[in-house]
C-alpha cells in the first residue's frame, strides 16, 4: 500500500549516497567552531544522477561550559531536489 489508502506504492527503490567533510577550528578550552560541507546523490533507481545531486554546508559555534556540559548552536543551509 501507499502513504494514502488504495494509492498503491508512489515510490519504487530509493538510493542514497553521500560524502561529507568537516573541520572543527579550536580557539581554546571553552569554544570550538566546525564547519563542514556534504554532497548527495539520492532519488530512484532510474534518476539522472544530474537530477538526483544536492549539496550544502554548515557552520556552528561550541561553548564547553564545564567537563560534562556543552552546548552547540548553528545554521545549516542545502538546495533540495525538484
Amino acid at each position: 500500500t501507499g502513504l494514502i489508502a488504495g494509492t498503491g506504492r508512489p515510490l519504487s527503490q530509493l538510493i542514497e549516497t553521500g560524502v561529507s567533510t568537516a573541520v572543527v577550528y579550536t580557539l581554546n578550552d571553552t569554544w570550538s567552531f566546525p564547519v563542514g560541507l556534504f554532497f548527495r546523490v539520492a532519488g530512484e533507481n532510474d534518476a539522472d544522477v544530474s537530477d538526483s545531486f544536492t549539496w550544502g554546508g554548515y557552520a556552528a559555534a561550541r561553548y564547553q561550559a564545564s567537563k560534562d556540559f556543552s552546548i552547540s548552536f548553528g545554521l545549516r543551509a542545502n538546495d533540495r531536489i525538484e
